[in-house]
């Protein structure tokens, strides 16, 4: 059973028709008399009517919050913390940078831990001391960005190179991968599921639900977690991003420490952390529009694509999910498109342990037809 699953529920009515009426046939039962439309007695019931409705909907809204389904924000970080879960908090995108000297000195050249770079207006700090030994011009650090969640993220080698906090002989300074790993404050979906989830953590047999339990602790970067055993005694843990996006190797390291605490993992149990298998696909399709919509055509345009990118990202955003050409007509058509010729992908099954991923894309604006 999901959360979804669960069967929707009012810890009262909150329509003002039904008060109304209610207030108003109670008045004319113990009055004996008919209050018609206009009549001073009905407009003065029918404002306390909504005062009624009011307070009724701030009872049923306070009500829910003490459930997991319907509760947000802080009162949701309570309901989570009866099953000793916490929200977790924005993490920094992380790279590495290359510090270059001017020129080789005989002595040891220092770079504190806590030094500043820059890219635009992001600043970043070295996590560690650097120190560039005599008659070498070059030193690797990691840095972390000073502004935590994904807005660090994305920087291509290359970008991060001004240095704030100078220091001697100092020549040039840049960053040789890609910043990632940054993630804003879990979510609260994110955080719904996770406590719903829970009690998987509870076992102490190394179930496949405590283990992935555990692994989603790790950073809201983590988005699915597959767990597998190929052999006996030997436990895959295959993550990915809350976009689909395959994990670094950093993070996978701190999933795999995690799932190997002597409180999570058997004794006769083998951890390994590995990346998803991927099954390749080509988006190729052709749609149109009505001619009545001619008009819209550009704004039309603009929601498919958006549609389309959309449609990327739920396919690959859970292991195990079948690529599936139905769901991208669905999201076209809603986009305003009249009709779709979808020429590949063609519906595939996938395995718990694979993701979609998409290799090429061609979408063609076929025109305008009539309806």
């Amino acid at each position: 059973m999901s959360i979804k699953d669960l069967k929707h529920i009012n810890f009262c009515s909150t329509n003002t028709s039904i008060v109304e009426s209610d207030i108003i046939n109670a008045y004319e039962a113990i009055a004996n008399k008919k209050l018609y439309p206009g009549d001073p007695v009905r407009l003065f019931l029918e404002a306390i009517a909504l005062i009624i409705t009011q307070q009724r909907v701030l009872i049923d809204f306070g009500a829910k919050q003490n459930l997991l389904a319907y509760a947000q924000g802080d009162y949701l970080d309570h309901v989570v913390a009866l099953v000793g879960v916490e929200r977790l908090e924005a993490s920094p995108s992380r790279c590495t940078v290359k510090f270059t000297l001017s020129n080789a000195q005989v002595s040891n050249i220092v770079i504190p831990k806590g030094t500043r770079v820059k890219a635009g207006e992001l600043y970043f700090a070295t996590s560690q001391e650097g120190i560039i030994s005599p008659g070498q011009l070059t030193i690797e650090v990691v840095i972390e960005c000073m502004t935590k969640g994904q807005i660090g993220n994305g920087l291509v080698p290359g970008q991060i190179n001004q240095l704030v906090d100078v220091f001697p002989y100092f020549s040039s300074v840049t960053n040789i991968n890609t910043t990632t790993g940054g993630t804003d404050r879990e979510t609260d979906d994110a955080l719904r599921q996770r406590a719903f989830e829970a009690p998987n953590s509870y076992s102490c047999a190394g179930s496949d639900g405590a283990y992935a339990f555990w692994a989603k602790t790790v950073s809201p970067e983590i988005g699915d977690v597959a767990v597998i055993t190929p052999t006996p005694g030997e436990i895959n843990i295959i993550p990915i991003g809350a976009n689909g996006e395959l994990l670094s190797e950093e993070l996978r390291n701190k999933i795999l420490e995690r799932c190997s605490e002597k409180n999570v993992k058997p004794l006769t149990d083998k951890v390994v952390v590995v990346e998803p298998t991927k099954q390749n696909y080509t988006l190729e399709m052709t749609y149109w529009i009505d001619r009545k919509d001619i008009a819209l055509s550009t704004v039309i345009q603009n929601q498919v694509d958006q549609a389309v990118a959309e449609y990327k990202i739920w396919q690959q955003s859970k292991l195990g999910r079948d690529i599936n050409p139905s769901e991208l007509i669905y999201r076209v058509m809603q986009a305003g498109a009249k009709r779709v010729n979808v020429i590949s992908p063609s519906f595939t099954s996938l395995e718990s342990t694979s993701i979609a991923y998409l290799t090429s894309k061609s979408v063609v604006f076929g025109g305008v037809e009539d309806a």
